[in-house]
């Protein structure tokens, strides 16, 4: 009686262990769709392994179905059927391997004494029946026809496929674009309902979404240009310039009232002073202590090309982490890994000992003692003229 329970128990535990779960739910629901069962393995053991099928590759659940159905091929889900059929094609054929998978062709049960026998030989004898029947007795097999390509052995799905591509099917028999387990598994109510299932099949997939391009971390992105008005003066290389009060210009465009002296692209001020323009040099903004330009010009050096300098583009990366630029850390951890450690040890030595240097604007000269001094407009001239 212990023998007994013992081997009843180990029965059940193998039986658990194969129809567990597969790590793939939709792999687990293909075959037992396919096969009538639950598949026997577990994660992506045996029958779970997606590799079985296409090779794991399936751009629908339909094409995995396809798939399954085709691994499947000469498997029945009753083994005892398998095994017959086998062993009575094998003599009466020469060709053992049954036609059909899960409950499906000549794995379908039904065909041999309606399902029913009451031992294994009883069923070896039923299967013989249906086989023999099928054969001509005393006379020669005849030549089989040659597929013709197109024609499918079912007749609705020759015309379903025809209907919906356009074409005749690419396949015989059921192959190909005739295999009836691409379309719903072979599973359809009324010949609409096969139509829309070979639909189904035939569209192509959706197209992946285009990716969205975004602004690198950090990245500034540049003021709109500024627009000066029409123009009372003319600086140097012919730029416009609007000014009030004005001292010695350099720009290209610069709006400005009681100003100093100016170096840039566009400025808009109002006072005095001098100033430099903060977008057309990341490096001295740099070195005046600026983090931003302290990453921008870490990245500048990163970057692929002639200008690179990795030692460089990891000690101005350091110095933005430093002043607060927290995007800057993962960029520094590339570059870092391309350093030897005496590299690293010494750029954070000069790190830990760097101090801002602040902008200084160019000092202009005065004009010379002897140069003639421009006559003051009288009442009657404009500011136009020059």
């Amino acid at each position: 009686m212990k023998k007994l329970l013992l081997v009843l128990a180990l029965a059940c535990g193998f039986t658990a262990v194969a129809s567990a779960q597969c790590r793939d739910p939709w792999v687990s629901q293909a075959v037992s769709q396919v096969m009538g069962r639950a598949a026997q393995g577990q994660g992506d053991t045996g029958e779970c392994s997606p590799s079985n099928y296409n090779n794991g590759q399936w751009s629908s659940y339909q094409q995995l179905v396809s798939a399954v159905s085709l691994h499947f091929t000469g498997t029945c889900k009753d083994p005892w059927v398998t095994s017959a059929v086998r062993a009575v094609k094998g003599q009466i054929y020469g060709n053992p391997l049954p036609d059909g998978y899960g409950t499906y062709g000549e794995c379908n049960p039904a065909l041999y004494g309606n399902g029913q026998w009451s031992s294994y030989p009883d069923l070896m004898n039923k299967v013989q029946a249906h086989f023999r029947a099928q054969a001509a007795p005393a006379q020669p097999q005849p030549a089989q026809a040659q597929p013709q390509q197109g024609v499918c052995n079912d007749a609705w799905v020759t015309q379903a496929v025809r209907q919906v591509t356009g074409r005749a099917p690419s396949g015989y028999g059921n192959y190909g674009d005739c295999y009836i387990g691409n379309y719903g598994g072979g599973q359809w109510s009324s010949y609409q309902d096969l139509v829309n299932k070979v639909s189904a099949h035939f569209r192509p997939p959706a197209p992946a979404p285009a990716p969205v391009l975004s602004a690198p971390s950090g990245y500034r992105t540049p003021p709109p240009a500024t627009v000066a008005p029409q123009s009372r003066f003319v600086g140097q290389n012919g730029y416009p310039i609007v000014a009030s009060g004005a001292g010695n210009f350099q720009g290209n465009q610069i709006v400005a009232s009681g100003a100093g002296n100016f170096r840039g692209n566009q400025i808009v001020a109002s006072g005095a002073g001098n100033f430099y323009q903060r977008g057309g040099d990341d490096m001295k903004l740099a070195e005046s202590g600026d983090p931003q330009a302290m990453y921008h010009v870490g990245q500048k050096f990163a970057a692929e090309g002639k200008d690179q300098n990795l030692p460089e583009a990891y000690r101005w990366l350091s110095l933005a982490v430093e002043n607060g630029v927290s995007d800057a850390a993962d960029e520094r951890k590339a570059v870092r890994e391309k350093l030897t450690e005496d590299q690293v040890k010494q750029i954070n030595a000069e790190v830990k000992d760097w101090k801002p240097t602040p902008v200084e604007a160019p000092q202009t000269s005065a004009p010379p003692a002897d140069a003639p001094q421009a006559p003051a407009p009288s009442s009657g001239d404009s500011a136009e003229k020059k």
